[in-house]
């Protein structure tokens, strides 16, 4: 037997399918159908047609809705389709993580120069508590960013600032 499409292009829409099919009019779904209800290619529908309990009817494949239903039922229950679906789950993680990365290193922060381990006057240290004011969720990492400026400048100066005002 060829073999049928990536399991993560069908398999992964079996939950969706089985929804679909709850109230699908017709008895019986031909390949048109199945690619449809699947989102794959109609050269995928007839082989998934066919492994799904198709029979054939002239010059097609088609496939009865109850039989399609507890065929998906029967795959859905099955480990196959939970590992395609925790990988898929995993993947789209992965690719919001890797958006939110991206986002990130757009973010542009200006170097600090000669600030002479001067704190920035939007913050204010005392009492072993740092205060910042910010405008933004930028303006923030700015002014966090221009603190580690500030320190690596001149890290001795800074300690001294920062352990004279939890005295």
């Amino acid at each position: 037997m060829r073999a049928v499409a990536r399991p993560a292009e069908w398999m992964a829409k079996i939950p969706g399918a089985l929804e679909v099919l709850e109230d699908f009019p017709a008895p019986w779904l031909d390949r048109a159908a199945v690619a449809a209800l699947f989102a794959v290619s109609q050269r995928t529908a007839q082989r998934l047609t066919r492994r799904l309990g198709g029979v054939r009817t002239g010059g097609g494949w088609i496939v009865s809705r109850e039989v399609l239903r507890a065929r998906l039922e029967e795959l859905a229950s099955g480990a196959e389709v939970e590992q395609v679906v925790r990988r898929r789950v995993r993947i789209e993680e992965l690719v919001r993580e890797a958006g939110a990365v991206a986002r990130s290193r757009r973010v542009e922060l200006p170097v600090v120069a000669g600030g002479g381990g001067v704190l920035p006057p939007t913050m204010r240290v005392g009492g072993g508590k740092l205060e910042v004011s910010f405008a933004s969720a930028v303006d923030l990492l700015q002014q966090l960013y221009a603190l580690v400026q500030v320190a690596a400048e001149d890290y001795e100066c800074f300690e001294r600032t920062i352990e004279g005002t939890n005295e």
